[in-house]
């Protein structure tokens, strides 16, 4: 008799880990699976709605590391960071992925600060960063890397940023030695709005 109370309460664990499991975001990517930044905020965006409903994001980008280990000219990367909060709003939400920890799962800290003066509403973003990379390198990035082959480019900046005199924009900068690269790319059609 003493088992079958035992083997019920294992089956009621197990039961109620897997329902506990099938609630985590994210669980259904791969272990270091790159990701493009929309594809990474459709994992973060059900929290951050929980968070605050009228959140809109202020940047994205892959962080130092991970992530940044393995961004490359696909415009992927196994971990992104959003910063998002409601307009006006000073407390904002930092929102980490991070496909190379154990659990996958979307981690938040919330941070006071200075009001954003411009972000980006998720219902308006239109270029991906993929497609942000592919335009860059169609407007010469790829022609500045072949002229500089000591980049790399991991240690490239590449966010998705909100600036008034600009508006939502990628923004691309390369370095090797003297050597620079920067353009913005409107994250909403794509134009080229900047370069060096």
């Amino acid at each position: 008799m003493k088992w079958l109370v035992r083997l019920a309460g294992i089956v009621m664990i197990v039961v109620l880990g897997l329902a506990l499991a099938s609630c985590q975001p994210g669980l259904d990517l791969e272990a270091g699976q790159r990701l493009t930044a929309e594809e990474a905020w459709e994992v973060i965006e059900p929290d951050v709605r929980r968070w605050k409903a009228d959140s809109e994001i202020i940047s994205a980008r892959p962080p130092s590391r991970p992530g940044r280990e393995d961004l490359d000219t696909d415009g992927r990367s196994s971990a992104w960071r959003f910063v998002v909060a409601p307009v006006g709003d000073p407390l904002s939400g930092i929102y980490s992925l991070d496909t190379t920890a154990r659990p996958i799962q979307v981690d938040l800290t919330e941070q006071r600060r200075p009001v954003a003066a411009a972000s980006l509403n998720p219902a308006e973003w239109g270029v991906d960063s993929d497609e942000a990379m592919e335009i860059a390198l169609a407007n010469g990035l790829q022609e500045w890397m072949d002229e500089n082959p000591g980049l790399v480019v991991r240690t490239m900046t590449f966010e998705l940023i909100s600036t008034v005199d600009l508006g939502s924009h990628w923004r691309i900068e390369g370095r090797v030695g003297q050597a620079t690269f920067g353009m913005r790319i409107n994250a909403i059609d794509g134009s080229v709005i900047e370069t060096p």
